[in-house]
């Protein structure tokens, strides 16, 4: 799908996957730490010797709040895995802090 690259996804047989990570070989060195339908945690290596190694978390949450609550646990669980790496975490939790902030759809009436 992308020559003279490598990925990294979660697709898991039975669900569509979320998530891609895609990188030239050749700039960076990414090794798959941690995965579930919602997050992919990675080591990031680069070939530069200045460059310093982090721990890398995408994240595309569960639009209900309840199944969300088993990325939060496993995001627990991955700073174990971290130690003392810089760690990155972003993406979409599919979260907000104030109703206000939402954009489309309609909220639950458990979320207000």
């Amino acid at each position: 799908m992308f020559p003279n690259w490598s990925y990294i996804h979660n697709i898991i047989p039975g669900d569509v996957g979320r998530i891609w990570i895609v990188w030239k070989p050749h700039s960076v060195t990414i090794t798959e730490l941690s995965k579930s339908d919602q997050h992919i945690m990675c080591e990031v290596k680069g070939s530069v010797h200045e460059h310093k190694d982090f721990c890398l978390s995408v994240i595309y949450g569960r639009n209900d709040k309840e199944l969300r609550n088993s990325l939060w646990m496993q995001l627990k669980n991955d700073k174990l895995i971290v130690g003392d790496l810089p760690w990155i975490v972003g993406g979409d939790f599919n979260a907000v802090r104030y109703v206000e902030e939402a954009l489309g759809g309609n909220l639950p009436i458990k979320q207000l």
